[in-house]
């Protein structure tokens, strides 16, 4: 089912949670809206679900728009992020209870629940109730629940808050995983950027209730749309340096003014650099990302000298905290870099993003 946002706004008490979204979900993709808190994220996901209604704008399914069909009649799964489970049914009748409601017989239910279940990987803990689960397998029960009619539509509001970091890790796996067998369109709605970026085919990215960039999680890593994104994304975050520049021929000057060092002029080639504005100026803001430099022990042409003030062991990575031009930045040298708190080092910028 392919779903369209057209002008969509939603106002609560004079706020405007959302404003004028417009934004096309293909049949059977995975889209991920991600920001922060209060960005509009749910507000989007309860108006596909019919639960609110715009102010202005409409949401289609395929052509037909769906304003006045009531949530019951839109053919949508959802999951929330308390799984809303019956703590006195077994796993089973949970996702079973749908069907139930619609008077499906009991037989065929619980036939279809079992095909969900082994989809699910939970077919062995049918009978037990909620309270015998553990989270994660009341997340698989809450979306075998939403699975079972058969939904056009998957809708998911922050599933995997209420689990631990390598659970996650692991339903996000899983998630995907269902999510390609079953082709289901599916919204799922996170403030965490690296789970949006590992399972998404599109991200649309929202902040206080304005899309900032829809696209694929390479794309918008890459090549972000202005300084919200690139800030937005990426972990360590991104570093921003005042500089001057200029381009010449075919390659771009940056110019940092660093104390105590003379005027330290960087070379750029076109394509290692991204201007992420159409009102880009000389006096700007240069983003570099933590991986995109070389930082070394020795001093070459187009490299910024800089003070280790910190160093933290992260699995193969150092992250290496200096200070260029009385700004704090966290950079990334391997793991066996012979480096020390106290050093001057020498970063040589690979990429850069110009706003």
């Amino acid at each position: 089912m392919d779903i369209r946002l057209t002008n969509l706004t939603k106002h609560y008490e004079g706020v405007e949670a959302l404003r004028g979204l417009n934004a096309e979900i293909k049949s059977g993709s995975l889209v991920s809206l991600l920001g922060p808190s209060g960005c509009g994220k749910s507000t989007i996901l309860n108006l596909i679900a019919g639960l609110i209604e715009p102010n202005e704008g409409e949401v289609f399914f395929g052509d037909k728009n769906m304003n006045n069909v009531e949530p019951e009649h839109r053919n949508i799964g959802m999951v929330f992020q308390s799984y809303a489970l019956y703590p006195h049914m077994s796993a089973l009748k949970n996702i079973v209870f749908p069907l139930k409601m619609k008077k499906v017989p009991k037989k065929e239910a619980e036939e279809r629940a079992k095909e969900i279940a082994k989809l699910v990987k939970i077919e062995e803990l049918l009978n037990r109730k909620p309270k015998a689960l553990s989270g994660g397998q009341q997340q698989r029960v809450a979306i075998a629940r939403a699975l079972i009619k058969n939904p056009q539509v998957l809708l998911l509001d922050e599933p995997f808050s209420n689990l631990d970091a390598r659970l996650r890790i692991e339903m996000r796996e899983e998630i995907k995983n269902i999510q390609k067998k079953t082709q289901i369109t599916t919204l799922f709605v996170t403030h965490d950027q690296e789970e949006a970026m590992s399972i998404s085919d599109q991200i649309l990215l929202l902040n206080e209730g304005e899309l900032q960039q829809y696209t694929n999680p390479k794309e918008m890593y890459d090549e972000p749309r202005n300084r919200f994104v690139a800030n937005f994304l990426g972990n360590p975050p991104l570093n921003i340096l005042k500089a001057l520049w200029k381009k010449e021929e075919d390659h771009f000057v940056i110019e940092v003014q660093q104390e105590g060092y003379d005027s330290i002029k960087i070379s750029l080639q076109e394509n290692q650099v991204k201007a992420c504005s159409d009102k880009i100026t000389t006096q700007t803001e240069v983003g570099i990302r933590p991986e995109n430099v070389i930082v070394r022990k020795e001093k070459k042409e187009n490299s910024i000298p800089c003070s280790v003030s910190h160093i933290q062991l992260m699995g193969k990575e150092l992250y290496i905290k200096v200070q260029i031009k009385n700004q704090k930045m966290i950079f990334i040298a391997p793991w066996n870099s012979d480096i020390n708190v106290g050093e001057t080092v020498y970063i040589e910028i690979q990429k850069a993003l110009l706003f």
